[in-house]
């Protein structure tokens, strides 16, 4: 069952990573942005069994890591989960849309972005 599990939530990692890593940071650097997550969960895998042991004979139980690192999942999962999406400049994105849309000409959005692109031309 666990085995089954662990294929699971590593399939849906995979497929999730994929899809909102280039939402977040973009395509141009998406390979070493994968290659740096790729080394932080190995990195992770290795430390983390280590730190469970070190604490387990600390406190003579497993309760007290396992719930430990459960929290800190806990708080990451609920940081990711108001972390709000960024916007590249000139277009807007609402929550859930698979598509962006570009802002028309002629609105707030449009003139605010020509202003900083004029600003940064004179520069």
């Amino acid at each position: 069952a666990l085995g089954g599990l662990w294929g699971i939530f590593g399939g849906i990692f995979g497929v999730v990573g994929m899809s909102i890593f280039p939402l977040y940071f973009g395509t141009a650097h998406i390979g070493e942005i994968m290659g740096c997550t790729r080394v932080s969960i190995t990195v992770g895998s290795g430390i983390g069994p280590l730190i469970i042991a070190m604490l387990s004979e600390m406190y003579g139980t497993f309760r007290v890591p396992l719930w430990a690192l459960g929290t800190f999942s806990a708080v990451n999962a609920l940081m990711l989960a108001w972390t709000p999406v960024p916007v590249k400049p000139g277009r807007r994105r609402e929550y859930g849309d698979a598509e962006e849309e570009k802002v028309g000409e002629g609105s707030d959005d449009t003139i605010e972005m020509q202003s900083l692109i004029g600003a940064e031309e004179k520069d």
